[in-house]
């Protein structure tokens, strides 16, 4: 069986009256003037239309474009999807001005290859016809046509047909496959009614394939239509697809809706847009000038629209001034249908000359300014990228909407993307839309164990995700499969107790949870048999006052935040009549000041409660990270995480469940642009998830709006004094504030704030520093600095909490690691707010990591702290590499390879320091899981070495070198270097 034969394009090109027409008929037998005025006239005025199989069985769609100066549009659209032109140029009459715009045209619209044809061989002498030939040679020169085949023929005796057809054959020959890839694309070239048939379309399929039954969209109408018929060349076919033309019989759509320029896509392919960002090239023939915000025509896939260019890197384009290429934002007119790559012929507003071709490189982007460096960058990115880089970009840049499967096949296998159903999505972006529903489906359990989890579809509207319903149900389920399962906390066992090989359970209705249900989504309407219950009352008492809309806290006599007035031993009653079981849950989200310091053999006031006997009665004591009871030794690694609400920073979620996230802060005058954005990347390269920068002044805010365009980490703007600068924040789109409230001003001043937070989604990190407390904790702070620090940040909690802003972490900071641990430790146990740790004016790098890590350390292993800073003075790289090798020694992050080297000695036969810190450098890049041993001498060394993925064990004049425990080779001391890159590259 014969495989299907290659499908190419062939487009005509010319001066009027030089021959086309009679060319193609001459070839294929098919008269393309088929309108009553050209057969009169004799010149083409609309696209004619043919078809032509070569020898090879390679078939050919001719377009046969008119040559009148007067109908280059038309020419334009013809051109549009051309794979091969023959340049047609009379004999007599030799290279025309419509000889020289044709070609110019096809330059800029891309086309692979083609053959130059001079015609009208029977009017004049050999001689006469070879310098037509020179001529068209010289034209040709530096274009797509240069040393390609020419023919001499004429369409009236046949002579030279036979060669032409040879120079075809061997052009179509040596181009590559256009293939089916890619989505369904074909611009509307012609659209009439046929009886029976209905609205017809025409036009050359650039992409994709289609098939009777399929829905396709009509852009930029945006209507979905549905294929009744297709047909290639007049034949009725099963499917049409790239290098054919086609007409479509559509349903759903009326005649007066379609015009020349739309296209029939595949849904979700192109976009729409009226911006465009392009890469523009002067034709070598004009010699005016392309000026900023000059009104022109743009030429696309046979639309034609005005257009207002943007010069964003140049001043002018001019041959004269020698710049003739520039990267251009057009401001268009009418909308038109594009997508990355395509090609544009921009023409001259009047006179309509064509003066540039350009190459489409942003089909939606932002307004940019010229000479604006963060947008050059991007579009830099864009025009010379790799393929891999660009598609990750786009796929960073789809978000939850993710990109067609079929469009982007070449790169469903990137380690970048996640495919789901037929779209592909960022991994990264999955990951956190997976860790959001796994959140989601932990609270709802704590919240209602009953329910078996939270719904889906609820579930995907809190998680935001654009997908449709069956990409989210794909979602779904690889979660249910490889991460909700991982997250389930282990029930406790019928005998009571904790689940063996885990950490303690929480609360699951007192034991393992019911058949069939499980922390994750739930099934609704599966419950556990029993009687019915009657529903609870909702209702307040007759005469009892409504509550408040808003979560509202009050104080009771002792001063403690309750929304009751509390008896001892009776169940607490809402204020003025009004039912508690209505007020208690507004009170979720608000910070809780009436729990008291624990006793001995009791849980922590509000701690979640187990089923389980009293210890003095034989059962373990209750224990909760930062409690006065318990040991460090109940457990047999870190206790479990404190359980915090989950505060999105950017695309960092921070508490609810999320990894200790890294932060630092840049050292550099946030107003100097230049230095801050290098920071920032370079803080982003070591690891920081959360890079900090500071805004002191009016210059740092005028750069926040490009730093946070720029950044590869969501930015967090640090505010003191001026509540102004935190509105400016705000605006320019940070993804966090923190503000000290010992300097930032009134109540009013930060209530303000947190409106404005509030109406952008940025959280806030309230940050209290024992050095800058507000005056009125002066006094305590003196006798009890955890507390003024714990009292402070609880204080702005419940101002905040007034406005209805719960988006908040704290910090409670000390340069004293003891204060640090105790003010965390109080202020854990009285509020879910999640916790940056940090030790404040730590000192230089040594001594800076040391009480850093003093502190941190302690809190982490008691499941306090969602998110740390190591403040050095030194290099803030220092900072994030420092961070994350504590959380690696915790067992709470993955870092770095690790690398074990020996204390130095006297046994010791190489300098094991500057050895361990080449290994270090080499294995930076290295999964985390790796272990390299550095020995310097054969007492311990041939152990340690052992014990490693690799190791090495120096001796007097040898060093071993040994593979997962097994001596590998003895080499010399002074092929060390080379053997240890050789080595180490082995463990990526």
């Amino acid at each position: 069986m014969s495989s299907e034969p290659r499908r190419f394009i062939l487009g005509t090109a010319g001066h009027v009256d030089h021959g086309k027409s009679a060319l193609i008929k001459a070839l294929t037998g098919v008269e393309t003037d088929r309108l009553k005025e050209e057969q009169e006239r004799g010149i083409s005025i609309e696209l004619g239309f043919a078809e032509m199989t070569l020898a090879d069985g390679t078939s050919l769609g001719v377009v046969d474009v008119p040559g009148h100066e007067r109908f280059v549009r038309q020419m334009v659209a013809g051109a549009g999807g051309v794979d091969l032109a023959l340049l047609v140029v009379a004999a007599d009459e030799g290279v025309m001005p419509q000889t020289v715009e044709h070609l110019e045209i096809l330059a800029a619209l891309g086309v692979r290859g083609g053959v130059i044809v001079i015609t009208k061989l029977d009017l004049v002498d050999r001689d006469l016809a070879e310098v037509a030939l020179e001529e068209v040679r010289d034209l040709a020169r530096g274009t797509f046509l240069q040393d390609r085949p020419a023919a001499l023929v004429s369409a009236r005796t046949g002579e030279g047909l036979d060669d032409l057809r040879a120079a075809l054959a061997a052009e179509a020959a040596a181009l590559p496959d256009r293939g089916g890839d890619g989505p369904f694309r074909l611009p509307v070239d012609r659209v009439f009614t046929m009886p029976g048939a209905g609205v017809v379309v025409t036009g050359t399929c650039w992409s994709g394939e289609t098939a009777v039954g399929d829905v396709l969209e009509l852009a930029p109408a945006g209507a979905k239509v549905r294929v009744r018929d297709v047909q290639a060349h007049g034949r009725a076919v099963a499917r049409g697809g790239s290098g054919q033309r086609l007409a479509l019989a559509l349903h759903g759509v009326k005649k007066d809706e379609v015009e020349r320029g739309f296209q029939v896509v595949a849904p979700g392919a192109c976009t729409t847009t009226l911006r465009l960002d392009a890469r523009v090239d002067l034709v070598a023939h004009f010699d005016g000038e392309l000026k900023n915000r000059q009104r022109l025509h743009v030429h696309h896939a046979g639309r034609e629209v005005l257009a207002r260019a943007t010069l964003l890197d140049v001043e002018l384009l001019s041959h004269e001034s020698g710049c003739v290429s520039g990267l251009v934002q057009l401001q268009l007119e009418a909308p038109l249908v594009a997508r990355r790559g395509d090609r544009l012929v921009l023409r001259f507003y009047s006179p309509l000359d064509t003066m540039a071709g350009g190459r489409v490189l942003h089909c939606d982007p932002p307004r940019r300014r010229r000479f604006d460096e963060t947008s050059l960058a991007e579009l830099a990115v864009l025009e010379q990228g790799d393929p891999a880089e660009l598609f990750r970009q786009k796929l960073r840049e789809a978000g939850t909407a993710g990109l067609p499967a079929a469009e982007h096949a070449a790169f469903a296998a990137d380690p970048a993307a996640q495919p789901l159903g037929k779209r592909l999505y960022d991994r990264v972006l999955i990951d956190g839309i997976a860790d959001s529903v796994a959140a989601l489906a932990d609270e709802a359990w704590r919240l209602n164990p009953l329910r078996g989890g939270v719904g889906k579809e609820e579930a995907r509207r809190k998680a935001r995700f654009a997908g449709s319903a069956a990409e989210w149900n794909a979602l779904v389920e690889a979660l249910a499969a490889a991460r909700l399962e991982r997250r389930r906390r282990p029930h406790r066992p019928a005998g009571g107790g904790r689940a063996a090989g885990g950490p303690p359970a929480r609360r699951r209705c007192g034991g393992d949870p019911p058949a069939g249900l499980r922390p994750g989504l739930a099934r609704r309407g599966r419950r556990r048999r029993g009687p019915a219950r009657r529903p609870a009352r909702r209702a307040r008492p007759r005469g009892a006052p409504a509550l408040p809309g808003r979560p509202r806290a009050c104080r009771d006599g002792g001063g403690r935040l309750s929304c009751a007035r509390r008896r001892p031993g009776r169940a607490a009653r809402a204020p003025a009549g009004a039912l508690r079981r209505r007020g208690q849950p507004q009170l979720r989200h608000v910070p809780r000041t009436d729990r008291p310091e624990p006793q001995a053999g009791h849980p922590p006031a509000g701690a979640p409660r187990r089923r389980g006997r009293h210890p003095a009665r034989g059962r373990p004591a209750h224990h909760r990270p930062g409690s006065e009871e318990g040991s460090m030794s109940d457990y047999p690694t870190n206790a479990p995480r404190r359980v915090t609400r989950r505060v999105m920073v950017g695309a960092a979620g921070v508490g609810g469940g999320e990894p200790v996230r890294v932060q630092s802060m840049t050292t550099t005058r946030t107003g100097d642009y230049d230095a801050t954005l290098q920071q920032i990347l370079e803080l982003a390269t070591a690891g920081a998830e959360i890079v900090r920068v500071t805004v002191n002044d009016d210059a740092a805010a005028a750069t926040l709006p490009r730093l946070v365009r720029s950044s590869t980490v969501p930015l967090v703007a640090d505010i003191h004094f001026q509540h102004e600068l935190a509105l400016k924040a705000i605006a320019a789109g940070v993804a966090k504030l923190r503000l000290n409230p010992g300097n930032i001003g009134s109540s009013d001043k930060v209530r303000e704030v947190a409106r404005a937070a509030q109406d952008r989604g940025i959280p806030i990190r309230i940050g209290v520093n024992k050095g800058s407390l507000h005056r009125r904790y002066e006094e305590l702070a003196k006798s009890d600095p955890a507390g003024a620090m714990v009292q402070s940040a609880l204080d702005e909690l419940e101002v905040l909490a007034a406005v209805g802003f719960t988006d908040v972490i704290v910090s409670l900071k000390s340069s004293e690691p003891r204060e640090v641990i105790e003010a965390c430790r109080r202020f854990s146990r009285q509020c879910d707010v999640p916790l940056h740790l940090g030790v404040t004016e730590a000192g230089t790098l040594q001594a800076g990591i040391s009480r850093s890590v003093a502190a941190m350390s302690v809190l982490l292993s008691e499941g306090i702290g969602d998110t740390v800073r190591i403040s050095l003075a030194a290099d803030p790289v220092e900072e994030v590499t420092a961070a994350f090798h504590m959380l690696q020694a915790l067992g709470l992050r993955e870092g770095f390879a690790r690398v074990v080297a020996c204390p130095t000695c006297g046994r010791v036969e190489v300098d094991v320091v500057a050895l361990a810190r080449r290994v270090e450098e080499l294995a930076k890049d290295l999964p985390p899981d790796r272990v390299i041993a550095v020995m310097g001498c054969i007492v311990n060394g041939p152990g340690e070495a052992k014990a490693a993925d690799l190791g090495i064990a120096a001796g007097k004049t040898k060093v071993a070198i040994y593979r997962k425990g097994v001596l590998h080779r003895n080499i010399g001391k002074d092929d060390l270097e080379r053997v240890l890159i050789e080595e180490i590259d082995l463990l990526r």
